[in-house]
């Protein structure tokens, strides 16, 4: 993720200034003191340490065998994965963010932890998954029907919009509705009903309602699909399931 230049300056004048007022009282305040504190925290909250952070759940997409997992081995890898990313990010949020921001980034993300909260333990939804996920990476992960739109949705979520309006979400969101579109009508041919109500339901749990509100007006064939105001960026790809959803919910929360 590149967070705008304005923006860290303000977050660094705020963090710096909030460091520094508790002692105010105590004594007066010492220029070495607050110069040592400035550099500390440029060196702490440097935006290069969360995309560290983002390294970590990289394969959690790259990697088919990875992003479906199929296998008890496999999950718990994956769900090692993700909590070590996690614990990452949220050192670093906690380090580094106004508080208020901290609650609405995990107020928004707080479906897809909650999924893998479930996934990651003995539950009926993880038992529900192993039955189920075979089919669903069939689906996803063949030329012959999903394949195409899981690549471009994977492809899309790498460009951050330009800003927070609606319609610099056009290419992103048409990715994530045309994936989804293919995969609940291929998913119920070849899955059935019974999976495909798992899907959805997965789907609804990993996106939440930010990206379901932002998206639900996007068509694969609209021109806003081919024109959205987004631009090449350093992003932090955290794409916590077989979509795009965390990393979307990133996209938003820094722009």
């Amino acid at each position: 993720i590149m967070i705008p230049d304005v923006l860290q300056t303000k977050l660094f004048i705020w963090i710096t200034f909030a460091v520094t007022l508790s002692d105010l009282k105590r004594s007066p305040p010492k220029l070495e003191d607050f110069i040592y504190r400035t550099a500390i925290l440029r060196i702490y909250c440097n935006p290069r340490l969360l995309r560290q952070c983002g390294q970590q759940l990289f394969k959690l997409t790259t990697n088919d065998s990875v992003a479906f997992a199929d296998t008890e081995e496999a999950l718990d890898d994956v769900c090692s994965t993700f909590h070590e990313g996690m614990t990452c990010i949220t050192r670093y949020t906690r380090r580094c963010y106004p508080e208020h921001q901290r609650r609405h980034f995990m107020k928004m993300i707080s479906g897809a932890v909650g999924m893998f909260d479930s996934l990651c333990s003995e539950s009926p939804y993880r038992r529900d998954y192993f039955s189920h996920i075979g089919c669903i990476r069939n689906v996803s992960t063949s030329e012959e029907k999903c394949k195409s739109s899981y690549r471009n949705l994977l492809k899309k979520s790498e460009r951050a919009p330009s800003s927070n309006k609606l319609a610099n979400y056009g290419p992103q969101c048409c990715a994530y509705n045309d994936y989804f579109e293919c995969m609940l009508i291929h998913t119920y041919e070849d899955c059935g009903a019974e999976v495909l109500d798992f899907f959805e339901e997965y789907m609804k749990r990993s996106t939440g309602h930010l990206i379901q509100r932002k998206c639900q007006y996007f068509k694969p064939d609209m021109e806003e699909c081919f024109t959205g105001g987004s631009s090449p960026v350093q992003t932090l790809p955290l794409l916590i399931s077989s979509l795009s959803c965390l990393h979307l919910h990133l996209i938003a929360f820094f722009n």
